[in-house]
């Protein structure tokens, strides 16, 4: 078994941003419209104005290709382990408490064994923003009795790396 740290920063990130419209969101979500696309439901009346609207969306630069998403992940379900082939990295936000397991794959860190792995978990808070590193092996397993909505920012061209760094550099920029 592997003794390293692991570095979550590798996999997802805790923005120290505010969101503006988180009630408007939640009081959104009973409300929408879902839609199957390949692999998840997927909010089809979205408020999609929004990011114009919200002092961090609107600062992502245009280049970055932002959309704006919200995901149903069913109760009482598993979204097995998987790289997202149309999203590089995202910001994610849960606006309630769920019980959902959020999983990355860290390693098979078990000589000869394919079964056993290093994980680490992304512990969501809600109504915060995380980036997430969607190019890195993830599953969800949401163990709870209600649908888990997510709202996320989904960028499909801009690497996670790209995004940090971006990130990080408005951060510094705030502060000063």
């Amino acid at each position: 078994m592997s003794t390293g740290e692991i570095n979550s920063d590798d996999y997802f990130y805790k923005l120290n941003e505010d969101f503006e419209f988180v009630e408007e969101i939640k009081q959104f979500i009973p409300t929408s419209m879902w839609v199957w696309v390949p692999f998840m439901m997927v909010s089809a009346n979205l408020p999609f104005d929004i990011i114009n609207r919200d002092t961090f969306l609107k600062s992502i630069p245009r280049e970055f290709k932002p959309r704006l998403n919200m995901y149903k992940i069913p109760k009482h379900s598993v979204y097995n382990w998987h790289k997202d082939s149309n999203v590089k990295c995202a910001f994610n936000m849960v606006l309630d408490e769920y019980d959902c397991h959020t999983i990355f794959w860290t390693s098979n860190s078990f000589e000869g064994s394919r079964e056993v792995s290093n994980i680490i978990e992304l512990k969501y808070e809600p109504c915060k923003w995380y980036m997430f590193n969607n190019q890195q092996t993830h599953q969800v397993v949401n163990v709870g009795d209600r649908d888990r909505a997510l709202f996320t920012v989904i960028f499909p061209d801009t690497t996670y790396p790209e995004l940090r760094a971006w990130y990080k550099e408005y951060e510094s920029t705030k502060t000063q």
